[in-house]
């Protein structure tokens, strides 16, 4: 693992491993339960063979099954690697029904930018609010987020204080909400209800580096704490 291209994070009861992957630095994850080999990818953006080579390896090294794949939203580079996922291990594709626009432009999109991408295969049943994702024995939570865009989710995990945010709220910013579905209202609203978390809860966001919440209280220049 000396040349290893991720970053493993070890939480409370579950473990993390981060990559940064594409055009865009899109931040994916895979998450599995401290002593149970099964796991689960979040918001996979793989965008070439070389990225999908790495993901793989990180499986290997850790020994992992991958049984899932969660989506806190659906733009094309949170989802370049579900389709290449789907193919290797046949497992289902979660998220939120509203985001089902999103997959479409992603296939425009694609071509407008000339980015590669194959549409995802199998979708698994809805995620909305309140859904309780299975880990092993672990559960994260699902909360509707909307903003960024239309059917945006965050998951939490409780027992290790971790949020898994998406594109809502990032390190001293939020998300976009320029792009169709996008609410400077909604995204308002989203993060406060975020900062009714606990100031120790970290933040692992779907581009750059994690923060907290109470980080992002006192220092966030878009919306600090009301």
């Amino acid at each position: 693992m000396a040349d290893q291209h991720y970053n493993f994070l070890k939480r409370n009861k579950i473990n993390l491993i981060q990559f940064v992957f594409g055009p865009f630095q899109e931040n994916t994850y895979i998450i599995w339960e401290e002593g149970n080999q099964n796991a689960v990818a979040i918001d996979p953006g793989m965008s070439n063979s070389q990225e999908e080579r790495i993901f793989l390896q990180a499986l290997h090294d850790y020994q992992l099954k991958l049984t899932a794949i969660y989506n806190t939203h659906c733009h094309i580079d949170h989802i370049l690697g579900v389709a290449f996922l789907q193919g290797q291990f046949h497992v289902p594709f979660y998220h939120h029904p509203l985001e089902e626009n999103n997959i479409v432009r992603s296939e425009q999109m694609s071509t407008l930018w000339n980015i590669p991408f194959s549409a995802p295969i199998d979708k698994g049943n809805d995620l909305v609010e309140g859904t309780a994702l299975e880990i092993g024995t672990e559960v994260l939570t699902t909360i509707f987020v909307p903003g960024h865009c239309t059917g945006h989710l965050a998951f939490i995990h409780h027992a290790s204080s971790t949020i898994l945010s998406g594109d809502v709220l990032f390190r001293e910013s939020i998300g976009r909400t320029d792009l169709p579905g996008g609410s400077i209202e909604e995204i308002q609203m989203s993060i406060y209800r975020l900062y009714e978390f606990p100031d120790d809860y970290v933040v692992f966001s779907g581009h750059g580096p994690a923060t907290t919440i109470g980080h992002e209280k006192k220092h966030n220049p878009f919306f600090p704490a009301p």
